[in-house]
């Protein structure tokens, strides 16, 4: 037998799309296997088969792969996602997952030449479902230094820092019987890759924390400002502070409203 490579390859395969493959006797045979697969089954093969193919992840599916993981979580229960949205895109669709969100249009905007005689009525203005949205302002040079230096024990399991979290003595031959440590290869973080995706928030930034300070609540952890790099714990320090006052303030709302009803109630 031999083996054919198409050109230009096929498309990185979706939820809505799991026929675009050469092969039309395969991909239904793959179509009716995961039909009978789970929604996260079915995540999990898309994207393997999109690593196969040399794509990466779009933001569509990482999207679909946050909201099925959100949807496991109980009633109740809160949820933090830690790095994403990084760009307006991301934004757009997480919401419009998340809510149903659909991007207002710009005020004055009219697309008819002629007012509509029956213009709908006003809706209210949108609220994000996420509560609050807590950005760290770091200077780039801090980025990188905490990108570069990286190491990692396998049989340990533990990560360490070359300058944050220096591994022990003796581990980066192995001497004396330390387990020896290895640099940590990171695509997403060589320097070229850093470079790129600080420019690309840097680019986007403005937008998204416009975007939560109307629709949510934005609290800033601003490291700029110290004297010194803030440490692993001083930045879970101030990211728990976030928390907290953001919560007291929404029980107070809700304390202050209980007792505006109590007090309306009463003078009836």
């Amino acid at each position: 037998t031999t083996n054919t490579l198409e050109y230009p390859p096929a498309p990185a395969p979706t939820l809505d799309n799991l026929t675009d493959t050469t092969n039309t006797e395969v991909s239904n045979n793959t179509k009716n296997k995961m039909d009978k697969l789970s929604d996260r089954a079915k995540l999990g093969s898309i994207i393997h088969q999109s690593i196969k193919l040399g794509e990466s992840l779009s933001d569509r599916m990482a999207v679909e792969l946050i909201v099925e993981r959100l949807r496991r979580i109980p009633d109740g229960e809160g949820w933090i996602i830690d790095g994403f949205p990084t760009t307006y895109d991301q934004l757009k669709l997480l919401e419009n997952a998340l809510a149903n969100y659909e991007e207002e249009q710009p005020e004055g905007f009219n697309p008819l030449l002629a007012p509509n005689p029956r213009p709908p009525p006003p809706t209210d203005p949108y609220k994000s479902i996420i509560d609050l949205v807590v950005l760290f302002h770091v200077s780039n040079e801090i980025v990188i230094r905490r990108a570069a230096g990286r190491s990692f024990a396998p049989l340990a399991n533990q990560e360490f820092h070359e300058q944050y979290n220096p591994p022990p003595g003796g581990s980066a031959t192995g001497f004396n019987g330390q387990e020896q440590v290895f640099p940590t290869k990171d695509a997403a973080n060589d320097m070229e890759q850093l470079q790129h995706r600080i420019t690309q928030f840097q680019e986007s930034y403005p937008r998204i924390e416009k975007f939560y300070s109307q629709k949510s609540k934005v609290a800033v952890v601003d490291e700029t400002k110290a004297d010194t790099p803030l440490d692993e714990e001083q930045l879970y320090h101030e990211f728990s502070r976030a928390i907290e006052t953001h919560i007291n303030e929404e029980e107070d709302k809700i304390r202050k409203a209980e007792e505006d009803k109590q007090r309306a109630e009463q003078e009836r």
